[in-house]
């Protein structure tokens, strides 16, 4: 929506984030929300594991958001197929699902439950493809990226300690590159980033997180 005028200013307090794959270096800046956004509220959040998707999530929860996970289907789909819960087995899921039902099949499901229950604010988590990030862009959706170092997000996923956490640390590395870049049919989590209106770097603390996020929130239209 840029018309060509990729100089946009950059908002002072939100740190530039650069993708750390030195074949396909690019900055990523902030797009005008003003083109995006509908009377309705739609946000979606993209980021690697540990980056602080879910912090996001509740700090847009008490300004009257409800949150709709892409990864709860997936999670319904392993327990239907006698899967556990660990990321190995929810990323084969979730892949398998993409590939019988398209690589959207997450966000279409999302998108028509955010419809039924009637929201005008509504944030999508756990965004993990480029068809998921198209659909839900065609359905108004303005979309956050939350990034941090692989050291700083392995430290927070240990101290949260959800069942998918319990990896060392060339596992998490290892997991995190294949859904990072592709490798894993059914993520391709660089592209998102790289599609999205807005990246934050939130390698910060939680306070610094929540002046970032509001920066961004002052900045729609009325």
């Amino acid at each position: 929506h840029n018309n060509g005028h990729a100089q946009a200013p950059r908002l002072r307090k939100l740190t530039a984030f650069t993708v750390s794959k030195p074949a396909t270096c690019c900055q990523l800046r902030l797009k005008p929300l003003a083109s995006i956004m509908a009377p309705m509220t739609w946000i979606g959040i993209v980021g690697t594991n540990g980056a602080g998707k879910s912090s996001v999530c509740d700090l847009l929860r008490p300004m009257g958001y409800a949150v709709l996970s892409l990864s709860d289907e997936v999670r319904a789909e392993a327990s239907r197929r006698g899967r556990p819960w660990d990321r190995d087995s929810l990323t084969q899921t979730g892949s398998e699902l993409k590939a019988e039902k398209g690589h959207a099949v997450l966000a279409i499901m999302a998108v028509e439950k955010a419809r039924q229950m009637g929201s005008d604010n509504v944030v999508f988590d756990s965004i993990r493809h480029p068809d998921e990030l198209a659909h839900l862009k065609k359905n108004g959706v303005y979309l956050i990226g939350v990034t941090a170092s692989p050291e700083v997000r392995y430290a927070r996923i240990q101290s949260r300690g959800k069942e998918t956490d319990r990896v060392d640390f060339p596992t998490f590395v290892s997991q995190d590159a294949r859904e990072f870049e592709g490798t894993s049919t059914g993520q391709h989590i660089a592209a998102c980033l790289a599609a999205c209106d807005i990246v934050l770097d939130n390698s910060g603390s939680p306070e610094d997180l929540k002046r970032a996020l509001e920066n961004v929130l002052q900045r729609r239209p009325a």
